[in-house]
């Protein structure tokens, strides 16, 4: 069965890579097509966008100029009660224009049809430091109504006296929505078209885009760069601040990726902007008939499946069969015939292989009966040299276990298995060196000297001083610690190493020591029983042990093991002085002080 689905995997396979190059193929070819699709509808948008905003142009400057009108019929009003009585005629008359007319004087009084009342200080502080520097009317605050949430425009022109002194401003409100009104009049109102178009109003300041959709007001400020999420911002404040009148055509892209075409018209101090309408995307554009397109995807890939399989069929067929009996014949089949026919491609290759089959198989014979003949002088070579391999290993064991013998009888005392004196200076040397290298290390050294032993040899023999030794030894070891080291000395001198950093433990240690020595009563019962006879030894002639303590660190003034042994002998003998049986301890501040005396 695993045959006869690989060469089916392997059409499939070649299928589906076909059909994906198709595909990318095709993509390519259509993003091609909305390229060119993309500049025709880009110069479209922009040309209808310019002849919107030329519209929008003339519909704000009429209001501009009746509001001109109306600034200077108010400036020769003198009294609040006149100004008042100006603003309601003109509302009556004129009240689709406005949607709201007031007067502000210098000292921020507001005046309108209702009469009078004030307006905030710092609201208005900047717009009549504006209006004091040019006598014009000014393109100024954009927001949407609080209470209808209706899109407006402020106008502002400044009422002066007859010395030109600035008395006030008057201020009209726009509404946008007759100018959408009026452009859709014009003929512009095209659908879905006339929803992504719209006009946008911004102010003076150039800070605040209003757009006649009450969601959409934009964030314009230049001081944000590319923050406010559009390119070459800084570009289109340079191309508005020279353009002094006319359109300029310019698109920008926002970080969504959606292309705008925008046209500004200038108008005194601020700009009316037209929005084109959104460009298609590059998926919008494939959409459009797509069932034609997948139809010819789908067409196009099962004719080139078709003819993947005609090559197959006709070509590739007798290359994979003889294919699949070489990889059975390499699998040690050698009855293996290749078939083909005389007609096809591959009958002349399969003519070649099957001379070489044959060649293969009797030459696998003769190396088949080599081998034989190889493996078996190579048996009988691998057990000779096993034995030999044997031989050695018995005499390696052999040697290994002489030279271990030699060395622990090279470190050790023989008669109390403990470590001897030259090993014992070696290791104290050791630890010396590394206690001057790293000062946070220390040890101790515990000298111990049996006393009243020479009585044990004269008294009873030197076979019972041994024995004596042995278990003295075998007391020690039971008593310190498995980091702690001890070592016979010499004679019946024994010392132990205990590394610890706090001397507390050493003195604990010797002390311990003293009392277990005392404890065996000088060894009297297990030396009767050695003697086949009952002993007594008395109080003052039992075996007990004086001890000195020395603990080094790397503040003490000594240079090796052997200066380090003197010291706590020393030690030892002042406990012997003392009445023997106990422990003197080596204090490096006291004895300056004895040696100052």
């Amino acid at each position: 069965m695993k045959k006869g689905k690989k060469p089916n995997k392997l059409i499939w396979q070649s299928c589906i890579f076909v059909s994906a190059v198709l595909a990318v193929f095709f993509l390519l070819i259509s993003y091609m097509e909305y390229q060119k699709f993309q500049h025709s509808e880009t110069e479209k948008n922009l040309n209808q966008t310019v002849l919107r905003a030329e519209i929008a142009r003339q519909w704000v400057a009429d209001r501009y100029e009746q509001f001109s009108i109306l600034a200077n019929v108010f400036s020769v009003a003198d009294s609040a009660e006149q100004k008042i009585k100006l603003i309601s005629e003109f509302k009556n008359v004129n009240y689709s224009i406005y949607k709201n007319l007031y007067y502000v004087d210098s000292a921020y009084n507001t005046l309108g049809e209702n009469g009078k009342g004030s307006v905030s200080p710092g609201e208005f502080r900047k717009i009549f430091a504006q209006v004091g520097q040019s006598e014009t009317s000014l393109l100024t605050k954009v927001e949407f109504l609080e209470d209808t949430k209706e899109p407006v425009f402020s106008v502002i022109a400044s009422i002066r006296n007859e010395e030109n002194i600035l008395r006030g401003i008057l201020v009209g409100v726009i509404s946008l929505q007759n100018l959408q009104e009026h452009l859709n009049n014009a003929g512009f109102n095209i659908g879905k078209a006339s929803e992504e178009s719209s006009t946008w109003i911004l102010d003076s300041e150039k800070q605040t885009i209003l757009h006649s959709n009450q969601d959409i007001i934009l964030d314009f400020r230049l001081d944000h760069g590319s923050d406010v999420g559009y390119k070459d911002i800084s570009r289109l404040n340079e191309l508005m601040d020279k353009n002094i009148s006319g359109t300029i055509r310019y698109t920008i892209k926002d970080q969504e990726n959606v292309y705008l075409s925008f046209v500004k018209t200038k108008i005194s101090d601020g700009w009316v902007i037209m929005v084109g309408q959104l460009e298609t995307s590059f998926w919008q554009f494939l959409a459009e008939n797509l069932w034609l397109k997948l139809l010819f995807l789908v067409v196009s890939g099962a004719l080139l499946c078709f003819w993947q399989i005609y090559i197959y069929q006709g070509l590739l067929r007798p290359f994979t069969k003889m294919k699949n009996d070489l990889v059975t014949f390499n699998s040690g089949n050698r009855y293996v015939v290749l078939e083909t026919k005389p007609d096809e491609e591959a009958h002349e290759m399969a003519e070649q292989v099957r001379k070489l089959m044959e060649t293969v198989v009797e030459q696998s014979y003769n190396v088949e009966k080599l081998i034989r003949d190889r493996t078996k002088a190579l048996s009988d070579l691998n057990k000779t040299i096993a034995t030999k391999n044997k031989e050695l290993s018995d005499i390696n064991a052999a040697l290994t276990a002489n030279n271990d013998h030699l060395h622990y009888r090279a470190m050790t005392d023989m008669l109390t298995k403990l470590l001897n004196r030259q090993e014992l200076l070696k290791l104290t040397d050791d630890l010396i060196l590394e206690a001057q290298k790293d000062t946070g290390k220390s040890f101790s050294i515990l000298f111990l000297d049996l006393d009243n032993f020479k009585k044990y040899n004269d008294n009873f023999s030197h076979d019972i001083g041994d024995f004596v030794l042995k278990n003295i030894s075998e007391l020690i070891q039971n008593n310190v610690r498995a980091m702690d080291v001890s070592a016979r000395y010499g004679g019946d001198e024994f010392v132990i190493i205990i590394n610890h950093s706090e001397m507390a433990a050493a003195i604990a240690t010797a002390e311990r020591i003293l009392i277990k020595i005392q404890e065996v009563n000088g060894y009297a019962a297990e030396i009767g029983e050695l003697l086949g006879e009952e002993v007594k030894i008395e109080k003052a002639d039992q075996i007990s042990c004086s001890i000195g303590v020395v603990h080094y660190s790397s503040d003490l003034d000594v240079k090796n093991a052997e200066e380090l042994m003197t010291l706590a002998d020393d030690m030892m003998y002042q406990a012997k002085k003392a009445g023997k049986g106990r422990v003197e301890i080596y204090y490096p501040e006291e004895n300056k002080t004895q040696e100052s005396e």
